[in-house]
C-alpha cells in the first residue's frame, strides 16, 4: 500500500521531476538512464538549495536563516 505524503509547495515540482527521473532509470536506453541521472542530480540540488533558503518558520528548522544561507553559499558557491 502506497502512503500518501503531503508535500509543501516548494517540494512539489522537484519531487515530480525526481519521480520521473527514477522511473527513467528503469528504461533500457543508456541515453534515458544518463538523462535520468542528470535530472536526479538537478532535483536534489534544487531541493537542498530551496530548503536552505526557506524563511524562518516555513519548515521545522533548528538552524537560523543566516546560518543556512551561509551553508548554502559554502556548499553550492552560488
Amino acid at each position: 500500500m502506497k502512503e500518501n505524503i503531503v508535500l509543501h509547495p516548494w517540494q512539489t515540482g522537484p519531487s515530480e521531476l525526481l519521480q520521473y527521473a527514477l522511473n527513467g532509470l528503469r528504461e533500457s536506453s543508456d541515453c534515458q538512464r544518463r538523462i535520468s541521472f542528470l535530472l536526479i542530480d538537478c532535483c536534489v540540488e534544487t531541493l537542498l538549495k530551496t530548503y536552505l533558503l526557506l524563511p524562518e518558520g516555513v519548515a521545522k528548522q533548528t538552524t537560523s536563516f543566516h546560518d543556512r544561507r551561509k551553508e548554502r553559499k559554502a556548499i553550492f558557491m552560488n
